[in-house]
């Protein structure tokens, strides 16, 4: 059995709640999984940095990680694994292509 399924936006966008602005947590939040994606642009970062800086923690924090731009990606790698290693107490890439991919 898979342990992802790929499902497109058009299935689920109805089901979907309205976007609202991300707000600190004001009392602790421990939640079981944040994930986030390794990318080369600044918004790769941006939530895990909010949430440092807040209340809200994670048991396990995953990264996404793709193949391609690599060199670019890399260029955010310590910066968002800092971040991610303040708001979980464990955290592990997640491969979506290339080798090790899931």
């Amino acid at each position: 059995m898979p342990l992802l399924q790929r499902i497109e936006l058009s299935e689920v966008i109805a089901r979907l709640p309205s976007l609202k602005p991300l707000a600190r947590a004001a009392a602790p939040c421990n939640e079981s999984l944040f994930i986030a994606a390794l990318g080369f642009e600044d918004r790769c970062t941006a939530v895990a940095t909010e949430f440092k800086s807040g209340a809200y923690r994670a048991q396990q924090a995953l990264y996404l990680e793709y193949s391609t731009n690599e060199d670019d990606n890399n260029r955010n790698r310590s910066n968002l694994l800092g971040t991610l290693n303040v708001i979980a107490k464990s955290v592990a890439p997640l491969p979506l292509d290339g080798p090790g991919a899931v």
